[in-house]
């Protein structure tokens, strides 16, 4: 049996931005198998496929996901474009997940994007 560890940042995102890089290097030192990022439309965590694809320009094994990526608001056919990219660039390492959200302002944006 083979254990994977990964390690997911939640929606809180950290209390300093300049610490992501060094988090993300920790985490393909110490032979991490994934980063996941999680999105919330009105919480702090960065926006997960920009932090994705900055890890990784910065790892060559970690893979790279999303816990929830809210999809409402959205285009769904650039969303797709973007995570295609990112997993050319990345040699096939995403991971990707959507939900719908759980918040009321979450579900509120969405509907006001498609208005």
């Amino acid at each position: 049996m083979k254990v994977r560890l990964g390690f997911g940042l939640g929606v809180q995102g950290l209390r300093h931005d300049d610490r992501f890089a060094a988090l993300v290097d920790g985490l393909e030192r110490c032979r991490f198998d994934s980063l996941w990022l999680s999105e919330r439309v009105a919480g702090d965590a960065p926006d997960p496929l920009v932090g994705l694809s900055f890890a990784a320009g910065r790892t060559e094994r970690l893979k790279l996901g999303t816990s929830v990526q809210v999809l409402p608001g959205r285009n769904p056919a650039l969303l797709a474009k973007a995570w295609a990219s990112l997993d050319r660039l990345s040699g096939g390492r995403t991971l990707p997940a959507f939900g719908l959200g759980n918040r009321s302002e979450e579900r509120r944006v969405g509907k006001e994007c498609r208005s």
